[in-house]
């Protein structure tokens, strides 16, 4: 009664239910001072303070809202950060389009916060001259409360783009369509010496096109078929890493751990233990792949795989294959 209280009329009410404002502190932002110079621009689709939205179980039960802000508006916390480097951007500003937390759990690692973003230093014109996309991960305590990994998360940008302000090198590597996430889909084909294996993956995926490193855990629907059995993945731990190699292709190099079932080929094998209908296996992948900078569209590639297989027993423990890529980037 005390949650959907009052009665009026016959007609439940359920109260609106809002959780405290949680604020976000970084190190050494009790020491703001006000700046009167106007070098950052928030150009965020919501601006100030406000950082982002998440949720809580309010006697255990009940989700609540609980929005995050700063103590100071994004704007001028950084005018006041990026001080020693404004003298040299007399004519130019520092816009920020986006900074984004959100949780990879899909990662063979312990899950963390992540913080996507894109930021551009615009002449007095308007035109951007250098823009940077950022993709930094929490590398701290996995139990920490959500605003200790964003307060951290910003103060790692903060610093970072502080450090790329002091030599900009502008370069003609312009984002060249609006920076939000994107639908990659591809199908990785690996050829076996008793069969092949198929293994589909779907991502949204922010631009990290300007980026020469950087790494996702991306979960998969995996199936394989020979003549002694079919499985199929029903779960998965991953991560793939990403490494630049000029303008147009990339390299990738992947582990993935998989749990999954087997249906065993009956004319093959009169008995077999109860727990080969289990599939239990870590798997390895090297790659290279045509996906230049800020394309969209069909992407291939060519490489390796290598697979260690724990249940079931009546296959190989080891097993190399040949791995083909075919997928596709929308915008």
């Amino acid at each position: 009664m005390s949650i959907f209280s009052p009665v009026v009329a016959k007609k439940w009410e359920i109260p609106n239910f809002v959780a405290d404002t949680i604020i976000v502190t970084i190190p050494g932002d009790s020491l703001y001072e006000f700046q009167s110079v106007k070098f950052v621009q928030d150009n965020r689709h919501d601006v100030g303070k406000y950082l982002g939205i998440g949720t809580k179980n309010k006697w255990h039960y009940i989700p609540v809202d609980q929005y995050y802000l700063l103590k100071e508006p994004l704007a001028d916390l950084g005018n006041w950060y990026f001080r020693e480097n404004v003298d040299q951007f007399n004519d130019y500003q520092l816009i920020v389009d986006n900074l984004t937390y959100w949780v990879n759990r899909n990662t063979l690692r312990k899950r963390g916060g992540k913080l996507n973003g894109y930021s551009r230093l615009v002449d007095s014109t308007g035109t951007t001259v250098k823009d940077w996309q950022w993709d930094l991960r929490f590398d701290g305590r996995r139990k920490e409360a959500r605003e200790e990994q964003l307060g951290a998360l910003i103060q790692s940008w903060l610093d970072v783009q502080n450090q790329a302000l002091k030599d900009p090198d502008f370069d003609q590597h312009i984002l060249p369509f609006d920076y939000r996430r994107s639908l990659i889909f591809w199908s990785d084909y690996i050829s076996l010496q008793d069969g092949y294996i198929i293994d589909l993956r779907l991502s949204l995926d922010y631009p990290v096109d300007e980026l020469e490193s950087y790494q996702r855990g991306i979960r998969g629907l995996y199936f394989r078929r020979s003549a002694v059995l079919e499985s199929i993945g029903l779960r998965s731990k991953d991560v793939q890493w990403y490494f630049r190699k000029g303008d147009v292709f990339l390299i990738r190099c992947g582990i993935t751990g998989r749990f999954g079932f087997n249906s065993i080929n009956s004319d093959e094998y009169d008995f077999v233990d109860w727990w080969n209908i289990f599939m239990l296996n870590i798997s390895g992948v090297a790659s290279i792949e045509y996906r230049p900078r800020y394309y969209r569209g069909i992407f291939t590639g060519i490489g390796m795989f290598h697979s260690f297989n724990i249940l079931p027993e009546i296959i190989d423990r080891y097993e190399p294959g040949l791995l083909i890529t075919a997928g596709v980037i929308l915008p």
